[in-house]
């Protein structure tokens, strides 16, 4: 909505930018009413929102009083449970139940919506199920043509998100969604989580960019629209597997 608003003022000429005070306000009343408790979510990541907003012109902080919450996937016991109630209720065959369902849980990343999607692949499949079928099963939805899991959307979204640019050595604007895709490369491939030098440096190698402070912005933003997780060394990896095995496979990394 915010998003939407500062377009259709952009797109009239107006300076006004009244999706900031509307945030603005926002705060204010929050302040104001002790009880009042606010929900802020969206299809876009409202950091991103608030870069746009403020630009270089505004330091305003609407939301440093609310705190983020991260919703991730299900514990292994809640997949695992849901797994083997959808098994149940589709009536499907396995040779093994709990392999199929440790298998299940693992290789989707304990995330409700691809259980269910390879669920529904499984109880259209003859014979009974074993480990084998579950991994067949997601690897074909993985290679589809089709996208039946809708994954092309975490390549797309990029141009959405990461619209402004990075100045080369050459003094030449780059598209920031360019770097976002190429520091996801060298991670999609990387053995093991990789330092900010360390992505930097691979940066490096394929573009000319030397810009260390945009590249740990960037990777910042990459965690917080849930492509990357930072472990306790401070190192950066995809968040979910099965999203950066489709991504080599999507983008032809694997040789």
């Amino acid at each position: 909505m915010l998003q939407k608003i500062s377009a259709l003022e952009h797109e009239s000429g107006s300076t006004d930018n009244s999706a900031l005070a509307i945030l603005d306000s926002l705060r204010a009343i929050r302040n104001e009413n002790p009880n009042l408790r606010m929900i802020f979510t969206g299809s876009v990541g409202l950091h991103h929102v608030l870069a746009e907003l403020r630009g270089n012109r505004f330091a305003s902080q609407p939301v440093n009083d609310m705190p983020r919450i991260d919703i991730g996937p299900l514990t292994t016991e809640y997949a695992s449970h849901l797994a083997r109630d959808l098994l149940d209720k589709e009536e499907i065959k396995c040779d093994s139940p709990e392999a199929v369902v440790e298998h299940l849980v693992r290789l989707t990343d304990r995330v409700p919506f691809y259980i269910h999607r390879v669920v529904s692949k499984l109880a259209i499949v003859e014979g009974t199920v074993t480990s084998e079928t579950v991994e067949s099963e997601i690897k074909k939805c993985l290679t589809a043509d089709s996208d039946p899991w809708q994954m092309e959307h975490f390549r797309q979204r990029l141009k959405i998100y990461y619209r402004d640019t990075i100045q080369d050595v050459n003094g030449l604007a780059v598209a920031t969604a360019s770097v976002a895709k190429t520091l996801l490369n060298n991670l999609a491939v990387a053995a093991e989580p990789q330092s900010i030098d360390q992505c930097n440096a691979d940066l490096k190698s394929k573009m000319p960019i030397e810009n260390r402070d945009a590249v740990i912005e960037l990777l910042s933003s990459l965690a917080k629209d849930h492509y990357l997780e930072r472990d306790e060394d401070g190192r950066y990896a995809f968040r979910f597997p099965l999203v950066q095995r489709w991504w080599i496979l999507a983008e032809g990394l694997s040789g």
